[in-house]
């Protein structure tokens, strides 16, 4: 590891020696601040900019992040004196998150809606808060080709969500090619990697959603929904008991019904007559398809240690077979507040202690496929001492994870004076990293940079 990286403050400091993505961040925070919420354009390194080589991933801050960004690298030439730029004479950009992208139109708008109909070839939604599919939902007005819809890709839920509540003639139109809509954009729906078939070898399912990316998708929990609904199809309608506060534990539960149709989900919880169920959010690994690499993207996400439903840790034991084959080029993951966030007020999120505990998971099933099939302890827990949030000494584990860059999203700007709170959680997790030692490279994301991992 690069003396470099290991100072590096913001994540466009770290560059992979031999990247295998290039992502833009058009935002980065998680409010807030509407004009940076999360929105990603992530690209194979291998590719040039051409039609259908982008993902975005999440669309909060989306058009409006790119044009800010064409209009801090375009260049100041007067078109009006030179002939003006096209497909066969085009403005090439020499710096900046879209440096070597080739532009056929003068005005940084015009090129804006250029990049998004052309270029980008899928969104792929993490989750339907609006923090995350608002820049999508405006920008669907710049869409004008009914015969080729733009695709948006995400977990059934989330599209469920998004066609009841945004694409209906109401929040707004109907601009989906479901329902009699006017055809400007088309669904995929993804299914959770645990509930497809494995490829040969072992191979778990990938989806091509751009040129050189494919995307493998985890479902996890990101707080919880106190309203009825239905989930893929499914509506869960048992009455249950809790035996415990759900926003602080998880929860045990049972079913007063014995009828086959009306068995719980292992979402559904009930406290005090009110249903509850853990809100679906997505972590997707993406694979470059020239070098094999990937990336691990997570969208809002909650401890498994305060979940209805902790489905973090099978997100964890997968990435661990990647660290270990030396596959896996980074995580971006949110950590949206400060350690002095008490649990209750969390709301879903991530903070450094709780990242911490996350990412020892990842380091002990990292360990545990590291160490010989024949010892004896290979699946025992060994007993840690801890710090004042439960984290394991550094003794524990050891820096399984040396090298791996994590990079910091969707911080929620506290408006405050002071110290920015995105410098105070990146010091918070690189002093409770030099405790545990892990041996992980911490950045911040920043709306308007790009990185390569």
């Amino acid at each position: 590891m690069r003396g470099a990286e290991a100072d590096a403050t913001n994540a466009g400091d770290i560059i992979s020696t031999s990247p295998a993505f290039h992502i833009t961040f058009l935002g980065a925070g998680g409010g807030p601040n509407e004009d940076n919420v999360m929105g990603l354009l992530v690209k194979s390194s291998a590719t040039k900019w051409t039609k259908g080589s982008v993902l975005a991933v999440d669309a909060g801050t989306h058009l409006a992040g790119i044009i800010r960004i064409l209009e801090e690298h375009l260049p100041t030439t007067n078109f009006r004196e030179t002939s003006q730029p096209d497909s066969t004479n085009p403005i090439v950009l020499s710096s900046g998150p879209f440096a070597n992208l080739e532009l056929p139109c003068q005005s940084a708008g015009a090129n804006g809606a250029y990049m998004i109909r052309d270029l980008i070839a899928t969104y792929l939604i993490t989750h339907s808060h609006l923090d995350h599919i608002s820049g999508l939902i405006i920008n669907t007005a710049a869409l004008n080709d009914p015969k080729n819809p733009k695709r948006v890709a995400a977990l059934p839920s989330a599209i469920d969500a998004m066609k009841d509540h945004i694409f209906n003639d109401i929040i707004w139109p109907n601009l989906s090619d479901e329902n009699g809509g006017a055809g400007l954009v088309t669904f995929i729906r993804l299914e959770e990697s645990e509930k497809t078939p494995l490829e040969d070898k072992g191979r778990r399912t990938y989806v091509e959603l751009c040129d050189g990316l494919s995307v493998n998708c985890w479902s996890v929990s990101h707080g919880q929904c106190r309203k009825r609904h239905t989930q893929n199809g499914i509506d869960a309608g048992a009455r249950e008991t809790i035996t415990s506060n759900p926003l602080t534990r998880r929860a045990s539960r049972f079913a007063s019904s014995s009828k086959k149709a009306e068995q719980p989900h292992p979402n559904d919880y009930v406290d005090h007559g009110e249903k509850f169920r853990a809100y679906n959010s997505a972590a997707y690994f993406l694979r470059d398809h020239f070098t094999g690499k990937e990336a691990l993207i997570f969208g809002d996400v909650e401890p498994d240690s305060l979940s209805l439903w902790p489905r973090t840790a099978r997100v964890w034991k997968e990435a661990a077979t990647k660290v270990v084959r030396g596959t896996l080029a980074g995580i971006l993951i949110e950590c949206s507040f400060p350690n002095s966030q008490v649990d209750e007020r969390l709301y879903g999120h991530l903070n450094p202690h709780h990242l911490m505990i996350e990412l020892h998971v990842l380091a002990s099933s990292v360990q545990s496929l590291q160490l010989p099939e024949d010892m004896p302890d290979r699946t025992k827990r060994r007993k840690r001492t801890g710090d004042q949030y439960g984290l394991p000494s550094a003794s524990g584990i050891g820096p399984v994870l040396a090298g791996l860059r994590i990079i910091i999203t969707h911080v929620k700007n506290t408006l405050e004076d002071g110290l920015a709170v995105e410098d105070t959680i990146l010091a918070q997790l690189r002093d409770l990293e030099k405790k545990a030692q892990l041996g992980v490279v911490f950045a911040m994301s920043k709306a308007g940079t790009s990185i390569w991992l």
